[in-house]
């Protein structure tokens, strides 16, 4: 409880990723777990900007992982992650070993972990700033910065009326006693059976007659019909500022319903919370062309220049991500649709909004959280795990310079 309500604490995604590639060697699968060690390699070299050697920092971290899992606390740990979820303490701890075993790791490690909370805090700051526009006070979440003694969390209010938005986009095209959650286990079930993995018969049966049901013609046609009434009368407002929103910021996979939730306004018309806004993430202005390999991605800096093209460009699938629906890709396509049918007419009012309030943004003013939150850190710089002040001041430039370019374009 911070003052008076419930938060959910957490740590960073680099952290959680320690925790993963541990679970993944607790079953046997080494390559995925150095698959994991090497994205918080990846983070920390676009963090720094080139100014690291990848490969080197790669070859470090992977053995003094491998090396940590033999020590006592390696070894407790993967039993644990044989049964259970590893929690908070187990990934700093990890985090921890790693840098006392071989201090070369500090900066590689200690940048990305730390900036997962910095970055959060303060894009989710600017967020809300944004959402204002369309959400009751008591509706805007919030990330705020813990740092307990030589560490940092972030600590995200719970919301508890609201409903998941991809749990709300879904829901009319799945029977009644099955959730997306459910839907998408019986996806992998039937995917990995067709890879050779050991199913059960009767359950595997049971997954096709499911997916059966769910992609039937007529089952999707009608669930697009009732999503589509749906959005027609209650709206859902704010979900074309929210993915405007989170494309400028820099987010990729993380850009999507499975981040966002939904709750009634006091007009009675649904309203689109966006909440885990990473932030400062990946220069995604520019579209990126198709190759042999991938399909278009859109930017942001053609619909900041012409909001016309808002339904285009982000609900494209290289915009707003189809995570959310894995495996039930003739779902996620008709809720594409109906989208498109039901609200078509509120995208480009919503760029268009977002456009000016990026134009009329301080950009001084806006990044001062980045610099508060700088400063609350200095007290932590005994923590044996901090990255040094000079480059911690680095990434914090380039995070203000990283928003200053959004504020620019929006201006033209």
């Amino acid at each position: 409880m911070l003052d008076g309500q419930e938060h959910l604490v957490k740590t960073g995604i680099s952290r959680s990723l320690l925790g993963q590639a541990v679970q993944c060697c607790a079953k046997g699968q080494g390559a995925e777990a150095d698959k994991r060690l090497g994205y918080i390699v990846g983070s920390a070299a676009r963090l720094l900007e080139g100014t690291m050697d990848k490969q080197a920092t790669q070859q470090w971290l992977t053995l003094a992982f491998h090396a940590f899992l033999d020590t006592e606390k390696g070894k407790k740990l993967t039993e644990k992650a044989q049964t259970d979820a590893l929690d908070i303490d187990d990934v700093c701890e990890i985090h921890d070993s790693l840098v006392a075993a071989d201090p070369r790791l500090r900066n590689p490690l200690g940048i990305p972990a730390l900036f997962d909370v910095i970055n959060v805090a303060a894009a989710q700051d600017l967020v809300n700033a944004l959402q204002g526009r369309h959400l009751s006070r008591q509706n805007i979440p919030d990330s705020s910065l813990l740092t307990p003694p030589n560490d940092a969390f972030i600590a995200s209010r719970l919301i508890h009326d609201a409903e998941p938005l991809d749990t709300f986009l879904t829901k009319a095209f799945l029977p009644p006693d099955v959730s997306l959650a459910q839907a998408k286990q019986a996806a992998v079930r039937v995917k990995s059976a067709a890879a050779g993995s050991g199913a059960q018969p009767d359950e595997l049966a049971a997954d096709h007659a499911l997916l059966a049901r769910i992609n039937d013609p007529v089952n999707l046609r009608s669930g697009k019909q009732a999503l589509i009434d749906t959005l027609r009368h209650s709206g859902l407002d704010g979900l074309f500022s929210s993915l405007l929103a989170r494309l400028t910021l820099g987010e990729a996979s993380d850009l999507g319903p499975d981040n966002m939730l939904v709750i009634p306004g006091e007009d009675a018309r649904h309203k689109v919370i966006s909440i885990d806004v990473t932030g400062f993430r990946y220069d995604r202005e520019k579209d990126t062309p198709a190759n042999s390999r991938e399909p278009l991605r859109h930017g942001w800096g053609d619909v900041i220049q012409h909001p016309a093209r808002a339904p285009q460009v982000l609900l494209d699938a290289s915009v707003m991500s189809s995570r959310y629906a894995k495996g039930l890709d003739g779902v996620h396509a008709m809720v594409i649709e109906a989208i498109r049918e039901a609200l078509a007419g509120q995208a480009t009012p919503e760029v268009e909004m977002v456009k000016q309030w990026y134009a009329a943004l301080d950009v001084d003013s806006a990044t001062s959280s980045l610099r508060s939150l700088g400063d609350q850190l200095k007290d932590m710089s005994d923590a044996g795990w901090m990255p040094d002040a000079a480059l911690v001041n680095q990434v914090l430039a380039r995070n203000s310079s990283f928003l200053s370019n959004v504020v620019e374009k929006a201006r033209k």
